[in-house]
């Protein structure tokens, strides 16, 4: 889905990518292409305003982190069975850090997700894994792959983080149903709005 030269009320791009809910975040549903965008909020709907005028960015794709795999991997990645060590003594180890599979995963055609033996992934609810590339799962019966739902620890530190969506909300605005119309009131300015709805 086309959604350029749009503003989306921040410059941010990870700001626009939380605001966006599309492929990346449940496979199911179809990509929206937001680059470029506008990082500035322009007088778009006066008659004199010319796109030109505005000032445009672009997004840049960057690979996610093998701890935290969501979206879209275009790069082969290796999911090893690794330990963090505590200081040298008492030559301790720190147990295994698991991955997490955050959001819907999808291996991109060329790309290769190898999950060696021993790993422990850990998933969100609801989160699959689409194969358009190639997965490698390399477990074996004494050292298998374990996929577990993600603990609650996990789930309540990065629920505000990661899972963060904005809501739109019309506390100022009162519905006049006979004429379609809205009256939006802010602090400084009453506007009217024209209702349309779309029948598909």
């Amino acid at each position: 889905m086309n959604v350029t030269y749009n503003w989306w009320g921040v410059a941010n791009e990870a700001a626009i990518n939380q605001r966006i809910f599309d492929f990346d975040d449940w496979n199911i549903f179809t990509l929206a292409i937001f680059s470029p965008f506008f990082v500035t909020k322009e007088n778009f709907i006066s008659f004199w305003w010319k796109p030109q005028n505005g000032q445009l960015a672009s997004e840049k794709h960057s690979e996610p982190s093998i701890y935290n795999l969501n979206g879209r991997i275009y790069e082969s990645k290796n999911l090893t069975y690794n330990r963090e060590r505590w200081h040298e003594f008492p030559f301790h180890y720190k147990p295994f850090e698991p991955y997490r599979i955050i959001k819907d995963l999808t291996i991109m055609p060329g790309a290769t997700l190898t999950i060696e033996k021993g790993v422990e992934v850990h998933v969100w609810p609801n989160v699959r894994i689409l194969v358009l590339g190639n997965l490698k799962a390399e477990g074996t019966y004494w050292e298998p792959i374990r996929f577990k739902p993600i603990n609650v620890t996990e789930y309540v530190k990065g629920r505000d983080t990661i899972m963060a969506r904005h809501k739109r909300s019309n506390h100022h605005c009162s519905f006049i149903r006979s004429k379609n119309l809205c009256r939006y009131q802010t602090k400084r300015q009453i506007k009217w709005l024209i209702l349309i709805n779309f029948i598909i």
